[in-house]
């Protein structure tokens, strides 16, 4: 059974915070006036909220089924139905997910492009809307609806304003034919095997749909340069788009990166050349010689786990987010695109046969404003890698980054983060491949090899060294240095490594050898900070020896009963419900909507009544963030820190099987200052059909033919299965841990009357005075 670390160590949570501000409020007073400041400010949203943010799924889809062609077939009428109602619904996913941008600089800046490239089309303009969505893979997609993405991981990669021109139009020119509705229309006819299609293998539909899709990108590179000519930007540099295309498979490969200022840290010059020197694909990497040699070189025998997770990785002009871009295929492969080279030939083939006199204009509205809303966005792809837990691209950036901006408050906060990270997940046994967005090339092998074979113990002290002298230098942020300084050390003492200071003196001073890393062994506020993480470690191997006693199981199972029959008492009067969920399915094999999409989103909405209604009636205060359902009278912080809590609750889900600080756990201890309230809760309900057993019909059957039951034979044959299943979570934000984790399951349709009692019986919970 495993307990999670920050339960353990609770108790002296306040102690340990007293203790740093103590041993951080010297340093920040000398150095609160000539603190490093950072050239990075990231991007928010501003009021007022657009419509496209406010108007429900259900309108949308009402809306956009007006659109439906009458005249056309029966079948091909309901195929554009079920189009326009999954396109609502997902493009709204998105939009409301908190991580789609609106009035904020870069969304202003690439609207501006856009009037220019539309200014003598004004009716067109008028019926697309751009935002710039925060997602570090380079890509740029368009909907249906005139919505048209751009994600900050392609505004980060691009040197000129012509090529954002000319993804633009290139998008605008997926939107004008119309290429997301016809693919959809088109897949669902090759799927559905009709008319020519009829009878074809897998094989054959899957070639028939990379057909179909490489053409309408090649149209659109088409009929957008065609566009382009008539937008004033020179086409100098727009060929430079696909060799960006070309390398989107890789982080590493984009922007080049030095390692020496952070590794030369940690060890003499000559150990430096010995130690960190990428093999050329050997099964090992050199051992450490000379004063280094307690770090017992490099881990050859110990096995990686293999379980290893791929992310995907689209090109810019995907319709589709999150597709990863092939850069090898062949023209007439299977894919959604061409090959980028393919690409490129075609568009310099275009220029030349135009033969039109180049404006040579990179720039119209402001080179300026370009270069500023492109290094904000290589910032914020720190931010965002680490948000998916891509460690190794983060640090990669930073480092990137870090040649120009050496004294960034940003970038050595991050880094400390990273290094972090990489410290908890090495320590676990998780292989590095994970935190890797991209793989492929020969840096991003070189880099999982080394982090992979490297002594973990090594990696902590890393991590710890520079997570302190973080804390000091900067004088800030001393609530998240604390939590994860606090973590490490506990890790450090779990792992088994010997419990002594010399043990600690002998990282410092015998390998640490660059002098820009006190000894720490030396500091009084560090042995603070060790021995009491020490101490905290045998006490909870003790609570872990006792568990494994059979007094202490019997123990916890009466413990466990004794909550399930009593329920929670926690004794809090104040929430935050985030994020209420409602999905009502239908998982019968004959449904064509597995997901009820219209009738969940007018129960969700009963959910936020039901949710306010029994904190009346139980004196809690509550207060609901949700982007599905808000108003423009709503307090417009409230999206903000929706995406705040949502991103911080994926993370900490992400990493359940082991303590772990979440990258914006600074931003969401704010937000519970804001709100007066550490407690944060998601609460919900989903309820669903699903196929009988064959002996429900069977009994049915035999009753139907009973005296007297014949009208409960005919109810259990022809009343479909209702299941059911309600939540509660309830976190500390602050503590970083999980107070309550209520879920049952009902035999029934978790309908309106039901529903109510069980949130209210949830809220109760929360309420009632501790014993």
């Amino acid at each position: 059974m495993q307990i999670p670390l920050s339960i353990i160590m609770k108790t002296s949570a306040r102690r340990y915070l007293f203790l740093f501000f103590i041993v951080c409020f010297q340093s920040f007073f000398n150095l609160v006036f000539t603190q490093s400041k950072s050239a990075y400010t990231p991007l928010t949203s501003k009021a007022p909220i657009p419509e496209d943010f406010l108007v429900t799924s259900t309108e949308k889809y009402e809306n956009n089924s007006e659109r439906i062609d009458e005249g056309a077939s029966q079948g091909s009428q309901k195929v554009q139905d079920q189009f326009f109602l999954e396109s609502s619904f997902m493009i709204d996913n998105l939009l409301k997910s908190g991580k789609v941008l609106f009035n904020d600089e870069a969304g202003e800046y690439v609207n501006k492009i856009a009037d220019q490239i539309l200014k003598n089309q004004p009716d067109l303009r008028n019926k697309i809307r751009f935002y710039v969505v925060q997602s570090p893979i380079p890509n740029a997609f368009t909907t249906d609806q005139g919505v048209i993405l751009i994600n900050q991981g392609l505004l980060a990669r691009l040197n000129t304003e012509a090529q954002l021109a000319f993804i633009l139009c290139h998008e605008i020119s997926h939107y004008e034919k119309k290429h997301v509705f016809n693919r959809y229309i088109q897949f669902r006819t090759i799927d559905l095997e009709e008319g020519d299609y009829e009878n074809i293998a897998e094989y054959e539909k899957l070639l028939l749909k990379s057909n179909y899709s490489q053409q309408n990108e090649m149209e659109a590179d088409q009929l957008g340069l065609e566009m382009f000519f008539q937008s004033g930007y020179g086409v100098s540099t727009i060929p430079e788009v696909f060799d960006i295309l070309a390398q989107s498979d890789s982080a590493m490969l984009s922007f080049t990166a030095d390692y020496t200022p952070l590794f030369s840290r940690y060890f003499t010059n000559s150990d430096w050349e010995q130690i960190f020197v990428f093999p050329e694909k050997t099964d090992s990497i050199p051992k450490v010689k000379g004063d280094v040699q307690w770090l017992t070189g490099f881990e050859e025998e110990e096995e990686e786990d293999n379980d290893t997770t791929t992310t995907t990785q689209p090109e810019v002009t995907n319709n589709e987010p999150e597709q990863k871009a092939d850069t090898t295929r062949e023209e007439n492969s299977i894919g959604t695109h061409p090959a980028p080279m393919a690409r490129k030939n075609e568009i310099n083939r275009l220029i030349s046969e135009k033969a039109l006199p180049d404006p040579g204009n990179a720039f119209i509205i402001s080179p300026e404003t370009f270069s500023s809303i492109r290094n904000n966005a290589r910032f914020a792809v720190i931010d965002l890698y680490l948000d998916k837990g891509y460690f190794l691209d983060a640090l990669h950036q930073i480092l990137a980054l870090y040649q120009e901006y050496p004294n960034d408050i940003f970038l050595r906060e991050k880094l400390a983060y990273s290094l972090y990270a990489i410290a908890k997940y090495r320590r676990h046994k998780k292989s590095m491949d994970v935190l890797l967005n991209y793989e492929g090339s020969e840096e991003d092998e070189k880099i999982i090899e080394f982090f992979s074979k490297i002594d973990q113990d090594y990696i902590q002290m890393m991590a710890i060294s520079f997570v302190w002298e973080f804390a000091h230098e900067s004088g800030s942020d001393t609530t998240t240095n604390y939590a994860l300084f606090r973590d490490l050390l506990f890790e450090l003492h779990n792992s088994g490594w010997e419990n002594d200071p010399e043990k600690v003196r002998k990282f410092t001073q015998d390998s640490l050898t660059t002098a820009k890393i006190a000894d720490l062994s030396k500091e009084e506020g560090f042995l603070t900070f060790f021995n009491e993480a020490k101490k905290e470690q045998e006490d909870y191997a003790d609570f872990l020896d006792y568990m494994d006693t059979n007094q202490g199981q019997a123990n916890y199972n009466r413990f466990r009963k004794k909550q399930l029959r009593r329920g929670y008492h926690l004794g809090i009067s104040k929430v935050v419900v985030f994020d209420p969920v409602f999905y009502r399915l239908d998982l019968r094999p004959w449904s064509d909507e597995p997901l009820k999409l219209i009738y969940s989103e007018n129960q969700l909405e009963k959910v936020h009544e039901y949710i306010y209604t029994s904190a009346e009636k139980l004196d809690i205060e509550v207060t609901i963030l949700d982007s599905k359902i808000m108003t423009q009278k709503q307090n417009f912080t409230a999206f903000e820190d929706y995406a705040q809590i949502t991103q911080w609750h994926d993370q900490w889900a992400r990493e359940d099987d082991f303590t772990f600080v979440p990258s914006n756990y600074k931003k969401v201890v704010e937000i519970s200052d804001r709100y007066g309230t550490p407690y944060f809760m998601q609460m919900g309900a989903i309820s669903g059909r699903v196929k009988k057993p064959a002996g429900n019909y069977m009994a049915g059957l035999i009753l139907s033919f009973i005296p007297g039951t014949f009208p409960l034979g005919v109810y259990t044959i022809g009343v479909p299965l209702e299941k059911g299943f309600v939540f509660s979570l309830l976190y500390d934000v602050r503590d970083n841990r999980r107070l309550m984790n209520y879920y049952q399951m009902l035999h029934m349709k978790t309908a309106s009357g039901n529903l109510l009692s069980h949130v209210y019986y949830h809220l109760r919970q929360v309420k009632r005075e501790k014993r």
